[in-house]
């Protein structure tokens, strides 16, 4: 493996790594409301 490869790997995974967070984050604050709102009903 040359070094070039293993670089524009290493910027792939980083690039998945921050898509991945942000998804995870839209998901959590989507929980945060539905517990909020199933509170407030329940």
């Amino acid at each position: 493996m040359n070094q070039n490869s293993s670089l524009a790997e290493s910027f792939n995974l980083s690039h998945w790594v921050t898509r991945v967070g942000a998804f995870e984050l839209r998901i959590l604050q989507r929980k945060q409301l539905l517990q909020e709102s199933w509170s407030r009903a329940g």
